[in-house]
């Protein structure tokens, strides 16, 4: 569950595990339908089910997530350890060291190596206007996303069905 005091913001979702409740706002998978990109490489096949397109979408944005905030704390070991200060010093300090990353980042490219050294493509999937395009699909959701699993069913069948459209 998103913890009380942390308001998520209209048009905005928190990407969480299997662990979270189900409710608005709350990407997680499907339980019982294959989930871990180790899983999907073994298989070597493509997703079979509207579910298992969405699971293996929801597992490649939170493998993105975990390494955007990963870097990070590998590089600063303050954002590794537990200190106790104002929530403001403690949104400064992530932001002062985002910042400090970028900048060595700018000034040493081959920086950029140590901290993506499993080689990955990072631009895999990327779509410039995909902002836009689900954004006209927002404007007519088809019911009553108070009910999260019918939310999460609409969203993985909306993914099952453009990547159908792509295949043909």
């Amino acid at each position: 569950m998103v913890p009380a005091r942390c308001e998520v913001r209209e048009h905005h979702y928190v990407i969480a595990d299997a662990g979270y409740a189900l409710q608005p706002q709350v990407l997680k998978p499907y339980r019982g339908v294959r989930y871990h990109l180790k899983e999907w490489a073994a298989e070597s096949g493509r997703p079979k089910t509207a579910k298992e397109l969405y699971n293996l979408r929801h597992a490649k944005a939170r493998n993105v997530v975990e390494r955007v905030n990963g870097i990070p704390k590998r590089r600063f070991k303050i954002l590794r350890v537990p200190i106790e200060c104002e929530s403001v010093v403690a949104n400064a300090i992530v932001f002062a060291t985002a910042w400090l990353h970028n900048f060595i980042r700018q000034q040493n490219a081959h920086d950029l190596a140590a901290d993506l050294s499993d080689g990955e493509d990072s631009n895999e999937g990327s779509d410039d206007d995909g902002n836009e395009r689900w954004a006209d699909a927002i404007e007519g959701f088809p019911f009553d996303f108070s009910l999260a699993s019918n939310w999460r069913d609409w969203m993985a069948a909306a993914m099952w069905d453009e990547d159908n459209s792509f295949q043909c």
